[in-house]
């Protein structure tokens, strides 16, 4: 059993200031203690989780020590996974043929089509529109 991580719910974990900080905090806890299995974050997750930080705060120095944070994790218990050429065919797909009025972006489609073909079936996220194509947490 594995379980994806997705950029919001990391963002939250980070941002104390955040709404869900609470709950996703609480739910991390669990996910270290393995109750959702193996976490991995991907490698378009970790770009554009940095990008945010450093986005949201301006300083450079926030977003390396949280990336810092995650890559040394990724040591001891997340599965750090690139994106190969077949995913990245299937969620380009997937993103151009996007029709509802509430757009995924293309790192959504990437952990979707990711959880698709390697039948994961829960992420961790914050983003309500994965819960039409897995389970989610927290």
């Amino acid at each position: 059993m594995v379980i994806l991580l997705d950029t919001g719910y990391l963002f939250s974990l980070y941002n104390e200031e955040d709404k869900n900080h609470t709950d996703v905090k609480n739910s991390y806890s669990k996910l270290l203690n393995g109750d959702f299995g193996i976490p991995i974050i991907m490698d378009y997750v970790f770009d554009e989780l940095v990008t945010l930080i450093q986005f949201r705060t301006k300083r450079n120095d926030i977003a390396t020590e949280v990336g810092n944070l995650i890559l040394s994790d990724c040591k001891n218990f997340i599965q750090f996974i690139r994106v190969d050429k077949s995913i990245f065919s299937e969620a380009w797909r997937l993103f151009q043929n996007q029709s509802v009025r509430k757009f995924l972006s293309f790192t959504d489609c990437i952990l979707i089509k990711y959880a698709k073909i390697n039948r994961i079936n829960m992420i961790a996220t914050l983003d309500k529109e994965f819960k039409s194509w897995v389970e989610t947490i927290p």
